[in-house]
């Protein structure tokens, strides 16, 4: 068991930090559940199809993730809900770590050592994995000591392989999926419907290229279940049996049947007898079935009764996909109606079982794709087929959802038989897995229109150009920029009166989408001679006297008198004199609260003109409400893990250690400072 350091060892601090936590949780501050006790590590099985992981114990606290049904994590706590329910502290998905509900987690005792690298057998076993591979192979070898992980190497450079399979049509998502699953690149987006295009039917669109890189990661699928989408699914009679596929088929239509031909069939019976004929995995194609035509069977890829393909069936979806003229259920009874390879037509159902399943085997088993992995991301060279083509599905979570499914069909027994696991490495991966992208909320974040009151932009307006010139006479002091989204759930900085001083001047107006992405669009003004400079003796200019920190080069303000602060003690702190200042929300609204990080700033001279505008900055606070509080650390720590855009202010404010970057040490600053153990410098 590894070692933990304890509060314990040092009474003072102890005291301290228990009366730190008792202050700040009467506050609403923070709570913070610590563990002062040793506690003995576990493994834990998840069995809910998606649980989600929460900052503290209960389900009022906020979600920061999720584990998958069969996930393998490491129960490193225990605590209390506020209703006395259990909850596990888990480490989950390598080094993340949070709390979730007991109910769904069943705790196993491992049966074979190696979890800590102490086999040496093993370890050898994986020597050829990179690092970010082993402790997650380590922990499922604990489990099931008897499995073996043989490295796949590809020779293929990961960022260029994802670039190939997210190529325009080749990895599809379903429409339904929030929004981060989704591309916004040429073809798959339409900006000014702000609406996704489909590409085989309305119902599947372009995945995005960070979710086909969660898909294509291999270290995405090392635990108990998703593993198997790296399971070798060739026919082993031996492991493969009438039960396991029952199991599999259970609460599907593949239970019951059908009757042609004057004799009356079981889905399982045939799926097994057509395995046998074809040396076809009855697991897998029972998942393929169940992907491809759906739990209750209702597609009408298998009804027989297709309007113009009356008495065709297609359980696999051989050859379906949607063209200018046919739909893609359409397209594949066509193909099954066709007289020729694979015993076509398929005009019964054993029949089209049997076709769909030699045509499979045919093409892909024998074909060095004889992975559920490598039939959708054909990413090994082999002698039949170029990388990245000849790939089964475009539905970029099929092998997942396949894999999945056919775990499922192996019980305890049969897992504990010496499975092998055919797992691909790619060049330049990496240090850790990738993660899932979670963030969700309209991505359109540009202009429908951008102007300089008065004045031409050059080059004129387009949505997709970023960069405009403005010549304005010598004499103009000021400039008046105009701007609208092309999308109403966006919202659009930067525009207002603004003045001019020596030289060019470039003003940034910022488009932030729903989903919190941000584009920038720039004006740069000159006077027609070059510009001219705003005279620093103007009776109307406004001054500030104040110790905090104004950069006019940055555009922004630091060091706050004290936190938190009000708009008025802000604005009484800034010292102006001939003139006055607004505190302004990030969407530009009056600032009635705290001021916080993202608050813009302006101040006007003692005509009543915008002087000058500035961005507030407080470290520590993330999300702008003005207090540094657990709810900073939970954005930070979602910002790290790319669950949500931390940009701009928000960026630099997370940075509470200054060090450039935003990492697990900026929370470690916080939650210290939270604790009062010590202070963020302002």
């Amino acid at each position: 068991m590894k070692k933990r350091w304890s509060f314990l060892h040092n009474p003072i601090l102890t005291f301290l930090l228990i009366l730190a936590i008792l202050t700040t949780s009467t506050l609403g501050i923070l709570t913070v559940p610590f563990s002062v006790h040793a506690y003995t590590e576990k493994i834990g099985y998840i069995t809910a199809d998606s649980l989600n992981v929460r900052s503290e114990p209960g389900t009022s606290n906020p979600a920061i993730g999720s584990v998958r049904e069969g996930a393998v994590v490491t129960i490193i706590d225990e605590a209390y809900a506020p209703d006395g329910a259990l909850w596990y502290k888990i480490r989950y998905n390598g080094s993340q770590e949070g709390y979730a509900s007991s109910v769904y987690i069943t705790v196993r005792e491992p049966s074979g050592g190696g979890g800590d690298g102490s086999d040496g057998d093993f370890e050898s076993m994986i020597a050829g994995f990179p690092e970010s591979y082993k402790q997650d192979l380590r922990t499922i070898h604990t489990y099931y000591p008897k499995w073996r992980f043989i490295p796949v190497y590809t020779g293929l450079d990961w960022n260029e392989a994802v670039s190939q399979e997210n190529v325009l049509g080749k990895s599809l998502i379903s429409a339904n999926s929030v929004s981060s699953w989704k591309s916004t690149q040429p073809g798959a987006y339409d900006w000014d419907t702000s609406t996704w295009r489909g590409l085989d039917g309305a119902a599947w669109v372009q995945a995005s290229r960070e979710i086909t890189a969660y898909f294509m990661d291999p270290r995405s699928y090392l635990d108990a279940n998703y593993i198997f989408v790296f399971l070798d699914y060739a026919y082993d009679p031996s492991v493969q049996t009438l039960d396991g596929l029952r199991r599999i088929v259970a609460g599907t239509f593949l239970t019951g049947g059908f009757s042609e031909n004057g004799m009356d069939y079981s889905y399982p019976d045939v799926i097994m007898e057509v395995a046998a004929q074809t040396g076809m995995n009855p697991y897998v194609m029972a998942s393929m079935i169940r992907v491809e035509i759906g739990v209750n069977g209702t597609s009408g890829s298998i009804s027989g009764t297709e309007p113009g393909y009356e008495g065709l069936y297609n359980y696999y979806n051989v050859g379906a996909y949607a063209t200018e003229s046919m739909t893609a259920i359409q397209r594949g009874l066509w193909y099954a109606g066709q007289s020729g390879s694979y015993n076509r037509p398929w005009n019964t159902r054993y029949g089209a079982i049997l076709g769909g399943a030699q045509s499979y085997a045919q093409n892909y088993v024998t074909k060095a794709q004889n992975t559920l992995y490598l039939k959708k991301f054909n990413v090994v060279s082999n002698p039949y087929y170029p990388l990245y083509t000849h790939q089964y599905m475009t539905n970029v979570q099929g092998a997942s959802t396949e894999a999945n499914v056919m775990a499922r069909g192996y019980d305890e027994v049969m897992r504990d038989a010496p499975l092998t696991f055919a797992i691909p490495v790619y060049e330049n991966m990496p240090e850790s897995a990738t993660v899932r992208p979670t963030g969700d909320g309209s991505p359109n974040n540009k202009l429908a229109s951008l102007s300089v009151n008065g004045y031409s932009l050059t080059p004129a307006f387009n949505t997709d150009t970023l960069e405009y010139d403005v010549v304005v006479p010598g004499d103009v002091t000021s400039v008046t920029i105009d701007a609208a989204v092309k999308d109403g759930s966006a919202w659009v900085s930067g525009t207002g009166t603004y003045p001019l001083h020596a030289g060019v001047n470039t003003f940034p107006v910022v488009v932030t989408a729903q989903n919190g992405q941000q584009r920038t669009y720039q004006i740069h003004v000159a006077g027609s001679n070059g510009g001219q400079p705003v005279d620093p003796g103007d009776p109307s200019a406004a001054t500030l006297n104040t110790s905090m920190r104004v950069s006019a080069s940055a555009g922004t303000i630091e060091g706050l008198p004290k936190t938190p602060v009000s708009a008025s003690e802000f604005v009484a702190a800034l010292g102006v004199q001939n003139g006055s200042a607004q505190v302004l929300t990030a969407s530009g609204e009056a600032q009635n609260g705290n001021v916080g990080t993202g608050n813009i700033v302006r101040i006007l001279n003692a005509s009543g003109n915008v002087q000058a505008q500035y961005t507030v900055i407080l470290y520590g606070d993330a999300n702008g409400d003005g207090r540094i509080t657990s709810a900073d650390l939970l954005r930070i720590q979602r910002g790290i893990l790319g669950m949500v855009n931390l940009s701009g202010a928000y960026r630099t404010a997370a940075d509470a250690n200054r060090d450039g970057r935003v990492t697990s040490a900026d929370l470690l600053r916080i939650q210290r400072a939270i604790l009062g153990m010590t202070t963020i410098a302002q």
